[in-house]
């Protein structure tokens, strides 16, 4: 199961073996995901050790970290409008995120869903992409990886940058993902 809310994770929890949290890589978010679920598995008399927990996760791999964020910067919108979605608590989000989810809930732009071009995209500070995504250098991915597995979790799925992100980056960044952080992180 995919889940962002509060509610979807207990949900999760009390029925599924696997749930992918879909709320950036910040670990402390991560580890309180992780928390609630346990929490909830346990209260529906499940093993909570049982559970397999995964995290959604946008990335970027480039030397120049502006560049990185450019080309995140599309998709990590994409999944952080999630947490803003009507019926969400967003007062309950760390102050970055409650930001940022508040301005997606008011200004998300379907027609540019998953673009970096989209102004809804562009709203997006440095600080929230460094703390919502991985971008940067191999050694920074490689780093922010080690530290999301320390959470708990077992398993990434990584998104790979924007819809409109230029090839001559996309290209070279899954090729460091997968022949220098996946090896490193495994």
């Amino acid at each position: 199961v995919a889940a962002t809310g509060p509610r979807v994770v207990e949900i999760a929890a009390r029925r599924a073996e696997r749930i992918c949290f879909a709320v950036g890589a910040d670990t402390e978010r991560l580890a309180d995901c992780i928390e609630r679920a346990k929490a909830a598995a346990d209260a529906a008399g499940r093993d909570p050790e049982a559970l397999k927990f995964g995290a959604f996760v946008n990335c970027v791999v480039h030397e120049d970290v502006a560049v990185a964020r450019e080309g995140v910067r599309g998709g990590l919108s994409a999944f952080a409008h999630f947490s803003g979605f009507r019926g969400m608590d967003i007062e309950s989000l760390p102050e970055g995120v409650r930001a940022a989810a508040r301005h997606l809930r008011d200004n998300y732009d379907m027609t540019q869903h998953g673009k970096r071009q989209g102004a809804h995209a562009q709203a997006l500070d440095a600080d929230f992409i460094d703390q919502f995504g991985v971008v940067g250098p191999v050694e920074t991915a490689i780093a922010k990886f080690k530290a999301i597995a320390e959470t708990g979790i077992d398993f990434v799925r990584v998104v790979p940058g924007s819809r409109d992100m230029d090839p001559g980056i996309a290209a070279p960044s899954l090729l460091a993902l997968a022949k220098q952080v996946l090896p490193a992180v495994a």
